[in-house]
């Protein structure tokens, strides 16, 4: 039986951190993914879809907004000597 206490369980277990290293001189990778943050989790589920006019390359992500997929934080920090990945 799913109980609000498994919910809630699942939740935690499935929680991650997520690092990217990219180069976004438009701000579109952040734009993107400060947009899918404050869209989901609000009770609103929905499709990301991927290059959809290429066959070769489309592809779809559901992101389930109920609470059980969201991105909880994003931290941006510019590149430097210190922040680097080693």
């Amino acid at each position: 039986m799913n109980t609000l206490r498994s919910k809630l369980n699942e939740s935690k277990e499935s929680e991650k951190v997520i690092i990217m290293l990219v180069s976004d001189p438009e701000n579109q990778v952040e734009e993107l993914l400060s947009y899918i943050k404050g869209t989901a989790g609000k009770g609103h589920s929905f499709s990301v879809v991927v290059d959809p006019d290429n066959l070769d390359y489309k592809s779809s992500f559901y992101i389930d907004g109920d609470g059980s997929c969201r991105i909880k934080d994003i931290k941006i920090r510019a590149l430097t000597e210190e922040t680097k990945f080693r």
